[in-house]
């Protein structure tokens, strides 16, 4: 694949990145909308197991109520290339962004408190992400947005890993999924923990070099905390032993990163929060004087700049807006906040003492039942528990697409290759009007699931809104038909013409479109066509062109008007090869009767 490619009705623009599952393209719809397009690696294209996972992951990140996700738009599994489309979102990824240098107090705090949230939401769908590192982590200009739900596990999925075989991102895969042992909601905060550590320090968690040291270092709960404020470097410590009963809440854990940087976790709610310069690289300082102020010193950096500074990440990025009412002063003098840090971790949880919190209720977040802070009631939701008004669930759509029947569609091309033979012309208007029709179909019910998709669910006027575009879906359908056609058109006339050079020295160009054209049938009329074998020959060139066009990338409608058809009135398997049968008894009835069946 390359740029200007256009598959599934998808432009590509421009390669993102890519792995052993597959490449992921920005690319754009016939809307001209921008949107991420994973398409998977042509390796596992013809693995039925490959696709499944496809559409898992598809299923899986729809069901997260949470807009700090990229939802899936579209996703094709039966194609010759599977695809699956995402949302775009715009920005680096957190990686590329520690690349840079550390993130400073203030960011990891507010990233710890968004990522809480987001990973709280999926919990919430009974999903497991399994993959939280910075790389699938991408920082828009509002806020961090959690990625690729490829190796997700829901409450109702086997197990995915075995012994021996695991899969995700050494030094932020936890201990457990390590020992190939249960996963739970507590891995994903262990790697929560692991990508906090990574954005504060800007190096890996646990080290670089040989993987299986890393491996052991997980496995020691010994990551890297150099030059990391005592308290912060004490709670993601602790946050990543390898025991998970010994493993703090995350909102105590976040309730210390607020407090190295000098906030309670709620100031993180703040709808104004600026993105750009709370996960700008660099270090940010923050003085607390004895009057009763917290002057804190951003990193400095024109407003509009890129997120990313270095050239090399320029084309990846785009400048954020200028904010009116941005501080001339990148130096903030404001209201020290009000004395409800919590004390170190050290006080609350011995290093000789396991942690153990109180339980919670069943399908409550994680630290739900933790202690109550000043000002809570018994009972009340944590304020982490309650999503800000910006980022309320938006509805979701999954849209309706059938397996494509490509064996199916292949047999019902059989009658239709005999049409021309015993009708003449009529006969090949019937068969373009068989092809026609469901083509139609087809684009008029893909119409109304996009519609539906990009609406974020059905609407009452779907269906009339889909006919109202009808005229202009038959002009696409056609043309698709006819670039189809006249490709698939080339394997079965070069067959003919070398078939009867060989036999008669000559080869009439003509007479296909004559046969094709006739007024009156030829089959049993025409000297050459009553001959059984000719007849044969002749009907199967013409399932061969069918197969082609049935086959041709510009024929998806025409797949998805019979695969939905075939849904409809031949929905189980039997019925399905009954309905194969028939088509081949028809014809084989057919040119026995026309021709006497004596080849």
């Amino acid at each position: 694949m390359e740029a200007g490619d256009e598959i599934g009705g998808y432009a590509l623009v421009r390669r993102l990145g890519s792995g052993g599952a597959g490449t992921v393209w920005l690319a754009e719809d016939g809307a001209g909308q921008r949107v991420a397009f994973k398409a998977i690696h042509p390796a596992l294209a013809s693995s039925e197991a490959a696709r499944a996972r496809l559409v898992r992951e598809a299923r899986t990140v729809n069901s997260v109520a949470s807009t700090a996700v990229a939802h899936v738009l579209d996703i094709e599994a039966d194609a010759s290339q599977p695809f699956i489309v995402s949302e775009y979102i715009d920005g680096p990824t957190l990686s590329s962004l520690i690349r840079s240098g550390p993130i400073g107090p203030v960011g990891v705090a507010a990233l710890a408190h968004r990522l809480a949230d987001t990973i709280g939401a999926v919990h919430a769908a009974s999903i497991v992400h399994r993959d939280i590192k910075p790389s699938n982590i991408i920082c828009s200009p509002d806020g961090p947005v959690l990625i690729d739900f490829g190796i997700a596990m829901t409450g109702d999925d086997d197990r995915l890993t075995g012994t021996g075989l695991v899969s995700g991102t050494a030094g932020y895969t936890s201990p457990e999924l390590l020992r190939a042992q249960e996963c739970d909601a507590a891995a994903d905060w262990w790697a929560w923990c692991a990508t906090l550590l990574s954005a504060a320090t800007g190096r890996p968690p646990f080290g670089s070099g040989d993987v299986q040291g890393v491996i052991m270092r997980v496995l020691d709960g010994d990551p890297d905390t150099r030059g990391l404020p005592a308290r912060t470097a004490a709670a993601l410590a602790a946050g990543l032993d390898p025991d998970p009963r010994r493993r703090p809440s995350p909102a105590l854990i976040g309730a210390d990163l607020a407090a190295d940087a000098g906030w309670p976790p709620s100031a993180f709610d703040d709808p104004g929060l600026d993105w750009a310069r709370a996960l700008a690289p660099g270090e940010a300082t923050q003085v607390v004087p004895d009057a009763g102020a917290v002057t804190r010193a951003l990193p400095a950096r024109a407003w509009g700049a890129p997120m990313v500074p270095d050239a090399t990440a320029a084309d990846r990025t785009r400048p954020l807006p200028v904010v009116e009412d941005a501080p001339a002063d990148p130096t903030q003098v404001l209201p020290a906040p009000a004395p409800q840090v919590p004390p170190p971790v050290s006080q609350w949880m011995p290093v000789d003492a396991p942690f153990s919190p109180a339980p919670a209720a069943p399908g409550a977040p994680p630290w739900a039942g933790d202690a109550l802070a000043d000002g809570e009631t018994p009972g009340a939701p944590h304020p982490w528990e309650q999503a800000p008004p910006w980022e309320q669930p938006a509805p979701l759509y999954a849209p309706d697409r059938p397996r494509t029947a490509w064996v199916l569609g292949a047999f019902l091309m059989m009658p239709l290759a005999m049409l021309p033979l015993i009708l003449g012309a009529t006969g090949t208007a019937s068969a373009v009007l068989a092809l026609v029709v469901p083509a139609l179909v087809g684009a008029v019910l893909e119409w109304r699931e996009r519609r539906r998709v990009r609406r974020g669910g059905a609407s009452p006027w779907d269906t009339a809104a889909a006919l109202a575009m009808s005229p202009l879906l038959a002009v696409r359908v056609l043309a698709g038909l006819v670039v189809g056609a006249a490709v698939a058109a080339v394997v079965p006339y070069g067959l003919w013409a070398a078939r009867t050079a060989l036999l008669t020295g000559a080869v009439p160009w003509a007479r296909p479109l004559d046969v094709l054209a006739s007024p009156t049938p030829l089959i049993g009329v025409d000297p050459v066509l009553s001959a059984p074998s000719e007849a044969a020959v002749a009907w199967g060139l013409g399932w061969l062109f069918l197969v082609g066009v049935w086959a041709m990338p510009t024929s998806a409608d025409l797949r998805a008007g019979v695969s939905r058809g075939a849904r409809r009135f031949l929905g189980p398997l039997w019925s399905r090869i009954l309905a194969a049968t028939a088509c081949f008894g028809v014809v084989v009835a057919t040119w026995i009767i026309i021709t006497g069946g004596m080849l």
